[in-house]
């Protein structure tokens, strides 16, 4: 498929999975299921330093996650979110995509894809 037909997609969302091996910040551990919650913007520092979570990054796939020694919380970080958004310029992509709006009541991964692809 050529590039200039092809879709990148963002996740506005987070998925938590529990269970996982406090190892390597628990980066690639085994673990329960993952459920849905909480939505980006419930990602405040707030809610981080309630529950002692770190934020990390994983180079392989340039993206954040959060740990806690317990919990493995994967999301959008506005950082992996501009990422994309150049990757998709710099390939001719035919644009961006991103899924579930109500999660970001801020506009904060909204107007970075905004601003990074001048739209």
């Amino acid at each position: 498929v050529p590039y200039n037909k092809l879709v990148v997609g963002a996740a506005f969302y987070c998925r938590h999975y529990t269970g996982a091996a406090n190892i390597n910040n628990g980066l690639l551990q085994e673990a329960s299921a993952g459920m849905y919650g909480p939505n980006y913007d419930g990602l405040t520092e707030e809610f981080r330093r309630e529950h002692n979570y770190t934020e990390y990054w994983d180079e392989d796939a340039e993206a954040a996650y959060l740990w806690n020694g317990e919990t493995f919380i994967s999301f959008e970080s506005p950082e992996a979110i501009r990422r994309k958004c150049e990757y998709v310029k710099e390939k001719g992509m035919l644009g961006v995509m991103y899924w579930e709006h109500s999660a970001d009541h801020t506009r904060e991964l909204l107007t970075v894809i905004a601003k990074t692809l001048n739209i």
